[in-house]
């Protein structure tokens, strides 16, 4: 019950943390990196299947996310808006689903595998 500033594998956290280690839930502000992915919003929920609640923006595999994104990690859902490259396709829209075989609400703009 505090506010943390500091970095646990190269995680930078400024904000306040309430809750364990491991399945710590987050009640603030977060800003750092966790393997490239740089957060800039509210995070409330578990590490590794952790719900979102804010705003992300950052890169996760040369993936920048611009809007909100509600779920857990690996299946993801999100409900925002998507402004980014994966595998050299640029997204503008509103994704809603998980990861590998998401449903897509909202206009797409780009290529992928020069499509």
């Amino acid at each position: 019950y505090g506010i943390i500033s500091g970095s646990r594998n190269s995680f930078k956290v400024y904000g306040i943390i309430s809750g364990s280690r491991n399945s710590f839930r987050v009640y603030g502000i977060i800003s750092g990196s966790r393997n490239s992915f740089r957060v800039y919003g509210i995070i409330s929920g578990s590490r590794n299947s952790f719900r979102v609640y804010g705003i992300i923006s950052g890169s996760r595999n040369s993936f920048r996310v611009y809007g909100i994104i509600s779920g857990s990690r690996n299946s993801f859902r999100v409900y925002g808006i998507i402004s980014s490259s994966r595998n050299s396709s640029e997204t503008y829209g509103i994704l809603s689903g998980p990861r590998n075989s998401f449903r897509v609400y909202g206009i797409l703009l780009g290529s992928r595998n020069s499509s």
